[in-house]
């Protein structure tokens, strides 16, 4: 079941094989070193760190590193949830123009994000948001703003105790 769930964050099981024998914190260790070189694995990370399973420690920060990294690839589910995220202030600054320019991205990308991109579009100026369309969600610059704002380190996977 376990290793079927990875695979499915993952989107292929050819991606990485994962032995049905190892526990969470192994599915982590082999995540990260791909991570860093594949946005479907960050975001796989962040969802694996930011809910924890067994005999994974839940890890806010970490998960919100390889959420930035996700978005910073423009993986389109990456950027919506990091769009929500910042719309909603939940974790971080609430910043509802970058959450725009975050969920417009996403949603031109093929993410289904109309309600929350009207929310968004409704807290940020007019000005913003005609530019933001006219880029038509290609020059997202949310992404060096919130990296240069955050304080997350490069996280390692923990077990839980």
């Amino acid at each position: 079941m376990r290793s079927r769930l990875l695979a499915i964050f993952l989107g292929a099981v050819a991606i990485l094989p994962v032995p049905a024998q190892g526990g969470a914190f192994d599915d982590c260790q082999r995540l990260r070193s791909i991570a860093f070189d594949d946005s479907k694995a960050a975001f796989s990370l962040y969802l694996l760190l930011s809910s924890g399973a067994d005999g994974l420690k839940p890890n806010r920060e970490q998960a919100d590193y390889w959420l930035v990294q996700a978005s910073n690839d423009h993986h389109p589910p990456a950027m919506k949830e990091l769009g929500l995220r910042m719309l909603r202030g939940i974790g971080m600054e609430q910043l509802p123009p970058l959450a725009f320019e975050l969920l417009f991205a996403a949603g031109q990308a093929g993410e289904d994000v109309r309600e929350p991109l009207a929310e968004a579009e409704a807290q940020t100026s007019a000005d913003l948001v005609e530019a933001i369309r006219a880029a038509g969600g290609k020059e997202v610059t949310s992404y060096t703003y919130f990296n240069s704002v955050s304080r997350l380190s490069q996280p390692a996977c923990e077990k839980a105790r």
